[in-house]
């Protein structure tokens, strides 16, 4: 439709997009920056063939419900309970990455213990969170016990400036991980690869896992 060949197009692209983003950083909007699109994929294509898209799978999500019913009656690993869980939430949703990070000593960030999916490795090493102001979706997720999400049909959050710098626009889940009734990190979960959004149904799927996760973690604590 422009007639431009890939090379003049990918440039146009990343220029308007390095423009948006000082224009936001100018005029002190840095908080939309994360709702940019992610043109990480234009300065490195050979990423698009690795990407893989994992479709719903009802079977392996029940196989993994009932894998984490069975810890919750007898005291397990937490290491354990979280890959099953996590496991469950990858493969049994539909993901693309997920994590559990645990909050430090300090209780005012969040470091990942365990990732699944494409790219984990970075994941495990560059996904840390700081808590940032009240009334921020992840600290209202910790301080109040909230499972969130974003995406299609989600009501927009405040995010704070440095979740909307790692979560895509597609959108991404997040709960409590809680030990009784105390919140010691959370989940978290997006299409960040592929692009695809988040819906309801991946919420609801979502919530389902990391409550039962929940459960097994307070079980094992009272033993």
């Amino acid at each position: 439709m422009l007639k431009l060949d890939t090379d003049e197009f990918r440039g146009r692209v990343l220029r308007c997009s390095n423009a948006t983003v000082k224009l936001a950083e100018a005029y002190g909007a840095k908080v939309l920056i994360g709702y940019l699109p992610d043109t990480d994929l234009l300065l490195h294509p050979e990423r698009l063939a690795e990407v893989v898209v994992r479709e719903e799978n009802l079977a392996f999500q029940l196989k993994k419900l009932r894998e984490l019913t069975g810890f919750a009656v007898e005291k397990t690993d937490f290491n354990k309970v979280v890959t099953t869980a996590l496991e469950g939430i990858l493969e049994g949703i539909g993901l693309d990455r997920c994590a559990v990070l645990l909050l430090l000593p300090s209780r005012r960030m969040l470091q990942p213990r365990i990732a699944l999916g494409d790219g984990a490795e970075e994941m495990r090493n560059d996904f840390i969170l700081e808590l940032e102001g009240r009334g921020t979706l992840l600290k209202d997720c910790i301080e109040n016990q909230k499972l969130a999400w974003q995406g299609e049909g989600a009501d927009k959050a405040v995010l704070g400036e440095q979740l909307a710098r790692k979560v895509p626009a597609s959108g991404f889940l997040l709960a409590p991980l809680q030990v009784d009734n105390k919140v010691i990190g959370v989940y978290y979960a997006d299409r960040a690869s592929s692009g695809r959004d988040i819906h309801p149904e991946d919420f609801d799927s979502f919530s389902h896992f990391v409550q039962l996760a929940n459960i097994c973690f307070s079980v094992a604590f009272r033993h």
